[in-house]
This record gives structure tokens, C-alpha cells and sequence, in this order.
């Protein structure tokens, strides 16, 4: 049996697979070469199983080519024309900005079974630091320049850490795009961002409480809750005052090994005692960039106050000496920090020459030992 000729006399070619884009099926219907009539198809979540249909044409019996039926899909999918059992009226036709490129990404990233909850959190949440920075740029117009602005506007309320993260973000999902066929080049220009070396310092006791007296407000608070708690930056920014027990003198932290009831010493309940009523109300952190903002101004403090500048990491790994050194159980320290013993006792605990000291005397190591009322001596050489 022969195939019949198309409309220009060649025969057709072969029609080209149907694509998958999470939710949304893309599916050629009829054309010849590059140019071919396509559909999205979807099955809205509970729309009772009946299936969505939508033309990706702009105009009536428009033929695309896959990379602008990719295009339209994607928009679809970022669009959420999933969620609903009406095909929109006006969904975004093509892909042409950094807003349309991150939205369909991350539209598609909501779709994975393999992502954490958290990580697709995440990622929505940096993507859209990036767009508010860059969202309207047109994706054939991105240069280093553009990458440049990024990453000034970015740093104005961001570490350096967390503007990379920002420009990782928009990189992986510019690889995806490219790879679906609606971004113009594979890469992006190369801009590197400089990270200021990890302080790793442990401080003493009297360097925090000298860094406490330069504070004032919620920084205060927080910096002096990470000291009793041994609690994680993340994890003490997101404290709410409902997680605040005065009369049982605990608080509930909550981290990425689960929330945990923490015991408040009396320090750090007096400092919390001194908040009037009224103000407890939210979280004890009330911005919204709670983690940067606290970490600038503990390293402001710490030079004002001339001691060698430490980070809350270095407060949590302070408590896990303190707890050890004054003889606490290594499970129930563990179960404060929200650690794994194991995990403590190889990246935490930092043994002092005073420990190691107090440790060999106490153990009496190198001690011959002696019976009663008599003394051991060596042979001189």
C-alpha cells in the first residue's frame, strides 16, 4: 500500500511522537516536515476522569514545529491548565522571557515524583527571587551583563551564598529549556560568584555574652535562643512565639530532623520573660530575610565587640561542648541539637587542650599502678 502524498506533492513524514511534559500530553495530529497540528491533552486533578483538550494553534489549523508546540506546552504547564477541567482562553502562546522559562520550569519540577516536598519548595521560592530580578528579560538577550545585574540586584538582600543558589537555579533550569528547544543557546555566560571563607571558630562563653551586649531586639533574642538551644540558623528564625512555653520553660524547634521540645535555662527564659505580652505575637524573627539579617549583624557584633567573628553554627557547636564537657549523656544532647550521636561526636564536638588535659589526668593514663603504702620508681639510665 502506498502513502498518499500531501498537499505539496511529497509524502508526509513520519509523525512525531507524542511528548510528555508532566500532567500534559502534547500530540501531533496531522502536518508534513517540520509543520504539524498539535494538541495538549490533560486530565484535571478531580475532574472526574474526563480528558481536557486544547488547540496549541493561535489560529485556526496553524502548524507548528515541535520546538514551538514544546514552547506553547510548557506555557500550559506553567499557566496550571492542569488544575482545571477548562482548557484557558488565554494561556501565554510561546516561551520568550526568564519569567516564562522559570515559571515552566518549576511548573514541571511540581511535577516530579522523585523531588522532595521541601525541594520543590525550594526551588519555587528561588525562582522567583530571580524573577522579581530579572523576570522580564528576554531569553535571546541574556548576557554576562545581564547575569551581572542578577547578581548586584540580588546581593542587595543576600549573601553571596545565596545569590550563587539564585544564578544555579537559573542555570539548571536554562540547561532544561535548552534541551526542550525553546532557549536559543546550551549554556549561559560563565560568572563566577566569590564566597567568603566558612568561619569555622568555636567562640567562649564571655565572646558571646561580649557580642550579646553589643544586640538589641530580635537579634538578641535569637542569638541568645541559638546559644541555649544549640538550635540551627534556619531554625531559630522560624521560631513563633506560639512554640514558646514560658510556664514549662521549653521551646519547639523545628528542623529538618523533625520538631523537638527543648528545654530553656534560666537565662535565656528571663530574656524571653522581658518581652511584654502583647509583643508575643509571631515569630520572634519579623522579616522576612530573618537568616541573612541575622547572620550581618552577628558578624557586625563580633567586631565591635573585638572577639575573633563566629556564626550561630559555631554557637550550636559551642553547646555541644558545653553539654559534653559537663558530663551530659551523649543521647540526650544528641536529642537536643536535633543531632545523630554519631554525627555530634565527628563534626561537633571540639575537644579543647583543657578537655584533652582533664582527660589524661583523670584517667590516670601512663600511671604505673601501685600497691597500698607502696611507690613505684624507675631505674635511672
Amino acid at each position: 500500500m502506498k502513502t498518499p502524498a500531501g498537499p505539496s506533492g511529497r509524502k508526509p513524514t513520519k509523525k512525531p511522537a507524542p511528548i510528555e511534559l508532566g500532567p500534559i500530553t502534547l500530540r501531533a495530529l496531522d502536518g508534513e516536515g517540520d509543520a504539524w497540528r498539535w494538541r495538549a491533552e490533560w486530565y484535571p486533578e478531580g475532574g472526574g476522569g474526563k480528558m481536557v483538550t486544547k488547540a496549541l494553534a493561535q489560529t485556526r489549523g496553524e502548524r507548528i514545529t515541535k520546538k514551538e508546540a514544546l514552547a506553547r506546552g510548557s506555557a500550559l504547564l506553567a499557566a496550571g491548565a492542569h488544575l482545571s477541567a477548562d482548557a484557558p482562553k488565554n494561556a501565554p502562546a510561546e516561551v520568550r522571557t526568564i519569567r516564562d522559562l522559570l515559571e515552566c520550569w518549576v511548573g514541571a519540577q511540581q511535577q516530579r515524583p522523585d523531588l522532595r516536598d521541601a525541594t520543590k519548595l525550594s526551588y519555587g521560592v528561588v525562582a522567583k527571587g530571580v524573577v522579581a530580578a530579572a523576570g522580564d528579560v528576554q531569553l535571546d538577550r541574556v548576557t554576562l551583563r545581564t547575569l551581572e545585574q542578577l547578581r548586584d540586584k540580588l546581593g542587595q538582600s543576600f549573601g553571596p551564598t545565596t545569590v550563587r543558589q539564585h544564578l544555579v537555579i537559573l542555570r539548571i533550569a536554562w540547561r532544561w529549556g535548552f534541551e526542550l528547544g525553546f532557549v536559543p543557546r546550551e549554556t549561559l555566560p560563565r560568572l563566577v560568584i566569590k564566597i567568603p571563607p566558612k568561619l569555622r571558630h568555636t567562640p567562649a562563653p564571655e565572646d558571646v555574652a561580649a557580642v550579646l551586649e553589643q544586640l538589641n531586639g530580635w537579634h538578641r533574642l535569637c542569638v541568645a535562643l541559638a546559644w541555649a538551644t544549640g538550635g540551627r540558623l534556619g531554625e531559630v528564625v522560624r521560631v513563633q512565639w506560639s512554640d514558646v512555653d514560658l510556664e514549662r520553660a521549653t521551646v519547639t524547634v523545628s528542623g529538618k530532623t523533625g520538631p523537638r521540645v527543648v528545654p530553656l535555662g534560666r537565662g535565656i527564659l528571663a530574656r524571653l520573660s522581658e518581652v511584654p505580652p502583647n509583643d508575643r505575637v509571631g515569630p520572634i524573627a519579623p522579616v522576612s530575610n530573618a537568616r541573612e539579617a541575622l547572620t550581618g549583624r552577628l558578624r557586625e557584633a563580633c567586631v565591635r565587640s573585638g572577639v575573633v567573628p563566629f556564626t550561630v553554627h559555631g554557637m550550636r557547636r559551642l553547646a555541644v561542648d558545653q553539654m559534653l564537657a559537663s558530663g551530659v549523656d551523649i543521647g540526650t544532647a544528641a536529642a537536643i541539637t536535633g543531632h545523630s550521636p554519631a554525627v555530634m561526636l565527628s563534626f561537633y564536638r571540639q575537644a579543647s587542650d583543657a578537655d584533652r588535659r582533664r582527660a589524661v589526668a583523670s584517667a590516670g593514663l601512663g600511671e604505673l599502678p601501685a600497691g597500698p603504702g607502696k611507690v613505684l620508681s624507675f631505674p635511672k639510665r
